[in-house]
């Protein structure tokens, strides 16, 4: 799936010498471009529609052509605008070295509502 903004990799810059009757400038094979739009046109030696793209580094040409979707590939998976996103790293939630190993008579406050939990009270029974 194509997109505005995407990253692209040309895989063919071999073009019919008609070319130069609507552009200067051609992509290059292993160029990296981005897509500034998405168009279907008439291919020019079929007529049939078919994807295009302007690419954004060769808009400022007079011509502004665009260019068969199928010399292209996604140059990678990240979309453009993502290595633009604020990220926020996650805090850590875990507790930090709670030490468990104190006895209940390090806080005593704690367990004063809790006396079967005090040394010598026993536990309460049901019966």
């Amino acid at each position: 799936m194509w997109y505005q903004g995407q990253r692209v990799r040309c895989t063919n810059d071999h073009f019919s010498g008609a070319v130069w009757e609507w552009t200067s400038t051609l992509p290059e094979s292993g160029g990296i471009y981005t897509i500034a739009a998405l168009n279907r046109l008439p291919q020019w030696n079929t007529r049939s529609p078919i994807l295009c793209f302007l690419l954004r580094e060769m808009e400022r040409e007079a011509s502004c052509a665009f260019f068969s979707a199928w010399r292209f590939e996604p140059a990678d998976d990240t979309p453009s605008w993502a290595n633009e996103a604020p990220v926020h790293l996650l805090q850590d939630h875990r507790p930090r070295d709670l030490n468990f190993s104190s006895t209940p008579a390090t806080f005593p406050h704690a367990f004063a509502a809790l006396p079967h939990l005090q040394s010598g009270h026993r536990r309460p029974t049901v019966s």
